[in-house]
């Protein structure tokens, strides 16, 4: 029988399915391969940006987003990674923060890699805090409002950025 005051010890943390580690690692891969063939990341040269290229690596930025929707998990993961050669971070957040500066400036590529910077940090306070160092927040919840204004761009976001999940960033990013 019981022993009174005692607590049960807290049930162990369910370890990630080897699925989810092996999306994580394919990523992270496809990121950077990707990242060299649109002229930036490891292997980067001085070649023209390959257009497949570039599609590749906002779907696989997109994919990340989905993964991230309502898992923790897949958040957590988004800061695993090593340091590299130079001290920098590899986690798949940092490659994600560190995209050249057409992601943050080019419409287009806003709309690809704003939602997934969004979902990546919605309710984990220490992605949010990493991406504080790399970029304004707001800017995030700037670009929000604005998409949520326009009846094209909206109906568009709310399939990467559920529309239910609108207000919660904008308070954690505004």
């Amino acid at each position: 029988a019981g022993g009174g005051g005692s607590a049960a010890a807290p049930a162990p943390l369910p370890s990630p399915s080897p699925l989810a580690l092996e999306y994580h690692h394919l990523c992270g891969q496809l990121m950077d391969a990707l990242g060299a063939g649109v002229g930036f990341g490891p292997g980067a040269g001085p070649q023209r940006p390959s257009p497949e290229a570039e599609q590749c690596l906002d779907l696989i930025i997109t994919f990340i987003g989905y993964l991230c929707l309502e898992n923790g998990d897949a958040r957590e993961r988004m800061r695993w990674g090593a340091v590299g050669v130079a001290g920098e971070s590899r986690s798949i957040l940092h490659r994600l923060l560190r995209l050249p500066f057409v992601f943050y400036s080019d419409p287009r590529r806003m709309k690809v890699l704003f939602p997934t910077l969004i979902l990546a940090a919605l309710g984990a306070r220490e992605n949010r805090g990493i991406m504080a160092s790399e970029v304004d927040l707001s800017l995030l919840a700037r670009w929000l409002r604005r998409e949520a204004a326009d009846v094209d761009a909206s109906v568009a976001l709310s399939w990467k950025l559920p529309e239910l999940l609108w207000e919660t960033a904008l308070k954690e990013f505004g």
